[in-house]
């Protein structure tokens, strides 16, 4: 499956863009995600918000996950309908396994920043 990143929409007034990472196992991905996604988007103003299925949530060691191909083909299909959520491989790799919080956040920032030069970051985790 190929996801296309939206253009960056250009900064009005000079203004930083505000960006949103929501990371979770989204095993799977359901309404109440995309309505947390909406509500932060619109509280926050987020000109877009990255839907970031995790490797191995730390707090899920124990549980049995769907594998992160199908989980991240579970996210593209819930950020179809809705243009300035996009689903992110910020987690994916040949591992697929346990990665700590500050690994994650470094690779989604810096996946953010590849998408966006100049942007307010907020963490939906």
């Amino acid at each position: 499956m190929s996801v296309k990143q939206p253009k960056a929409p250009s900064r009005a007034n000079g203004r930083s863009r505000k960006i949103g990472l929501f990371g979770g196992s989204f095993d799977p991905i359901h309404v109440g995600h995309v309505a947390v996604a909406r509500a932060a988007q619109r509280r926050f103003h987020l000109e877009h918000v990255l839907f970031i299925p995790l490797g191995r949530p730390p707090h899920k060691v124990r549980h049995r996950l769907a594998p992160f191909p199908h989980r991240f083909a579970m996210v593209a299909l819930a950020c179809a309908g809705h243009p300035q959520f996009v689903p992110s491989l910020a987690e994916a790799g040949p591992e697929w396994g346990a990665s700590g919080f500050i690994i994650r956040l470094t690779r989604c920032v810096i996946s953010v920043m590849s998408f966006i030069a100049t942007a307010t970051i907020f963490t939906l985790f």
